[in-house]
């Protein structure tokens, strides 16, 4: 990796990873998944934590730093 992941990066991948959960909970449980819209967000912002974190480690591991 060339750039380090910032902000966009994080914010791009919440805005997936939340869109997607629900998607899934709409398919799988109907109109009781916008209950779930709390739950959606803290697994985003986990998730998206997560990636941001292992993304940093491999920028900050690779031999391309400049």
């Amino acid at each position: 990796m060339t750039r380090k992941p910032g902000w966009t990066f994080w914010f791009g991948g919440l805005a997936i990873y939340t869109v997607s959960y629900m998607l899934f909970e709409l398919i799988l449980h109907g109109a009781a998944a916008w209950a779930r819209i709390p739950g959606a967000l803290t697994s985003g912002i986990v998730s998206t934590t997560l990636t941001w974190l292992f993304a940093y480690r491999r920028w900050a591991r690779s031999d391309s730093l400049y």
